[in-house]
């Protein structure tokens, strides 16, 4: 007989209330008790894992979810303007699979992800406490269940801050807005209050090293010395953080025309 599974999140979250007790069509974040006792844990339930007995897949399949889950915190805090929660997000992480018993792998650093949304055929009744109700992670979810451009703009949001890491998510949002929309993202697109020297100006600080070494504003680039001219300008960290998170959030809202629920 199967047990519905559960992942366990680390405890200490940032995430406020209404957002650790969202019910969502692919997921559902549940501050609930089991074993008759409450603590300040997250529950992390789907219907893409949730009836399967591999708990080895259970563990990766979640563990993909989770940084889809990340990707879309990120992006957000930033549209909700919350500046708070956006610069000290510390993103979550699976503690242990609960189902019949606790379960924890034991290689949890092995680089593997499996597609939650892959081969699913699931047909789920939400049960009142998992009942779906809208929101913007409600709706950005389920649009990375159906479409690659959301599905690897999230992966990529919630890599760890870095320049080498902005750089990987502004290549894929500059090719989905050229094949999706038919806009160069290096050009700037004003209708989206994107401007040309913001794009050139993160490029500038990720790209060029052609200073003195204590000149760099981080020696976190993609290039070491070259014979590249550098093009002047440049962006710290912050900064950068929310305009390349911005572009991709303008990206997914005015592809998909999606409405900003808080």
């Amino acid at each position: 007989m199967s047990t519905s599974k559960l992942l366990l999140l680390n405890q200490e979250q940032l995430i406020p209330p209404y957002i650790r007790n969202l019910g969502g069509i692919e997921f559902s974040l549940q501050d609930y008790p089991f074993w008759n006792e409450y603590d300040e844990s997250v529950r992390l339930y789907s219907h893409h894992f949730s009836e399967n007995e591999d708990l080895v897949e259970v563990w990766y399949k979640g563990k993909t979810l989770v940084e889809l889950l990340n990707g879309a915190l990120k992006l957000y805090y930033l549209s909700y303007n919350r500046l708070d929660y956006f610069t000290e997000l510390r993103p979550l992480e699976i503690v242990d699979v609960y189902g019949n018993a606790i379960y924890k792998p034991a290689d949890i650093d092995k680089i593997l992800r499996i597609n939650p949304f892959e081969n699913d055929g699931v047909e789920y009744d939400f049960s009142q406490e998992f009942k779906p109700r809208k929101h913007f992670l409600n709706d950005i979810m389920r649009l990375s269940s159906n479409f690659n451009d959301v599905f690897e703009i999230l992966l990529f949001a919630s890599l760890q801050y870095n320049f080498v890491n902005l750089y990987k998510l502004y290549e894929t949002t500059k090719f989905y807005f050229k094949k999706e929309l038919n806009l160069n993202l290096d050009k700037g697109i004003p209708s989206l209050q994107i401007s040309k020297s913001k794009v050139g100006k993160f490029k500038n600080t990720a790209n060029f090293t052609n200073h003195h070494v204590f000149d760099l504003l981080t020696l976190d680039i993609r290039h070491g010395r070259n014979n590249d001219n550098n093009l002047g300008g440049g962006m710290d960290l912050e900064e950068a953080k929310r305009e390349v998170l911005g572009f991709a959030l303008k990206y997914i809202l005015e592809r998909y025309k999606l409405v900003f629920h808080p």
